[in-house]
């Protein structure tokens, strides 16, 4: 049976899932680094991230994760 014949179109399905970013678990970190000093680079992020929590990530990481969540 084809797809038109089931589902009475041929769009295509979505293919994939949606992807978590890693940092979710750790928006309250990020967001208290940014309380305790409002002009951290994402260096010192990165760094801090690593150190505190075991977690490495690009520089791009942080800003994408604190861009999407605003």
């Amino acid at each position: 049976m084809t797809a038109l014949a089931t589902t009475r179109t041929v769009a295509a399905r979505p293919q994939g899932r949606a992807r978590r970013c890693k940092l979710d678990p750790h928006e309250a970190f990020l967001r208290a680094l940014i309380a305790e000093r409002d002009d951290v680079t994402l260096e010192e992020m990165q760094a801090r991230l690593k150190d505190e929590h075991d977690r490495t990530v690009g520089l791009r990481t942080p800003w994408s994760f604190l861009t999407r969540a605003a």
